[in-house]
């Protein structure tokens, strides 16, 4: 049930009497006001909260948190994703027991500082600050984005052509109670389902589009963390207590979540390390592959080019352990109502994944001109390749209901959405329709 001080404006019988058009039901007219059961059709019910008359119908409650890298490199996937999202609320809008979903967005940045007002270069990049977004949920429209880059912008202005289709009355999540919506409406006509509300999906095309303007000190898992660890009053309403839980990333690194006690490490200075050395400073290593070359330890010394092999992570990393994510979403839901997925580069690097270093385009011989290569990304090689990754696997891998989806597959993302969403639905214990 919303929380009545957000929604009951938009949903109560004064709003109605006013001619505010808020209240939306797929095939059919907006519902009368009401106070009684009395005053509503045969079949139908008074919901108090919202003063409307609805046919009550039992429903399974699922809260999804997409967390979308928002890096240099993503508007293509962004792109990739939204074009997804369609196929995912069908799955959920078709299944046969009713699906009250909440759907919050909340980016991969959250800051490299080691403390509040301690910036390293007096906030000239997107990675300069101390919380980044902090796992607040997004809901603003891509349009009202700055800066975006051309191809962000482009992404933009196909998939929100008009950003008035995010939540009603600044909440930060779209919603679905029964067949009430707290965005715009948009119905069409499909061939194989009659009536269909295209809202959701258009307000999820302007909500999922961040951009490419945040940190590419990428942190997936502290954002999840943040997002659902109750710090952030703003997101209080969008978890209930009684929902499936599911969180889905998106991202085309690896997670970079620093230890606090070692976001000094986060020091954007490098210089060049020349002598191989299995444990090299994190200074030997340029910010952008500081936080793969330093969490894990492959037979080759990763200050030299060259292909290397048998990577894992190493017991000192700098960067929070996974076991701390994997206590924490054990403890905030148990196994029957948690769905993790994921799409990432795969395989992970400790499960045939390959890790290619060589010198940056244009870059000298020195270690602090050294990255990962590009490897084979199918259908997307040149443009958007997939960094390799081990953190993220090893995290949705320990949990029942999880599913991963290889990022440079970009064909397979509709039909990797649908199942996540298929799955989500067999963890409820709710059959799926036509």
């Amino acid at each position: 049930m919303y929380p009545g001080h957000r929604l009951s404006a938009l949903l109560g019988l004064a709003g109605l009497a006013a001619g505010c058009e808020v209240v939306h039901f797929i095939g059919e007219n907006t519902p009368p006001g009401c106070h009684l059961d009395s005053e509503c059709p045969l079949a139908a019910v008074c919901d108090t909260a919202y003063g409307v008359c609805t046919t009550p119908t039992p429903a399974t409650n699922i809260d999804i948190l997409f967390v979308i890298d928002n890096s240099s490199s993503m508007a293509g996937r962004q792109k990739g994703l939204v074009a997804s999202i369609p196929g995912f609320l069908r799955t959920l809008d078709t299944a046969l027991t009713n699906i009250d979903y909440r759907i919050g967005i909340v980016t991969s940045d959250v800051g490299t500082d080691p403390a509040p007002g301690q910036q390293w270069s007096g906030g000239s990049t997107s990675c300069d600050t101390f919380s980044g977004d902090d796992g607040l949920l997004q809901a603003a429209p891509c349009t009202s984005r700055f800066p975006l880059s051309s191809e962000a912008a482009a992404v933009c202005n196909t998939f929100c052509p008009d950003p008035s289709f995010v939540p009603y009355k600044n909440d930060l999540f779209i919603a679905k109670f029964g067949s009430v919506f707290n965005v715009p409406f948009d119905l069409k006509t499909d061939a194989q389902n009659g009536q269909v509300n295209l809202g959701p999906q258009r307000a999820f095309a302007c909500m999922a589009v961040l951009g490419d303007g945040g940190c590419g000190i990428e942190g997936p898992l502290e954002a999840a963390r943040r997002a659902l660890d109750g710090h952030r009053a703003e997101n209080a309403y969008f978890l209930r207590p009684d929902s499936l839980l599911a969180v889905i990333f998106l991202t085309d690194e690896d997670d970079c979540s620093v230890q606090p006690a070692r976001r000094r490490e986060n020091l954007p200075k490098a210089y060049d390390c020349p002598i191989p050395s299995q444990n090299p400073s994190f200074e030997c290593f340029n910010s952008d592959f500081r936080c793969l070359a330093r969490d894990v330890k492959c037979d080759e010394p990763l200050n030299t080019p060259g292909e290397k092999h048998n990577c894992l992570e190493q017991a000192d990393s700098y960067l929070e352990p996974v076991d701390n994510y994997l206590n924490f979403f054990a403890k905030l839901r148990p196994p029957n109502r948690l769905f993790l997925g994921g799409i990432w580069t795969l395989p992970a690097l400790d499960q045939g994944g390959q890790l290619t270093v060589a010198t940056m385009a244009g870059g000298g011989p020195s270690s602090d001109q050294l990255n990962r290569a590009p490897g084979p990304c199918g259908g997307m090689t040149s443009t958007y390749p997939g960094a390799p990754q081990l953190r993220l696997s090893k995290f949705v891998q320990q949990f029942k209901g999880h599913l991963e989806a290889d990022l440079c597959d970009a064909l397979g993302y509709p039909a990797a959405l649908k199942k996540m969403a298929a799955m989500m639905l067999t963890i409820a214990g709710v059959q799926a329709g036509p």
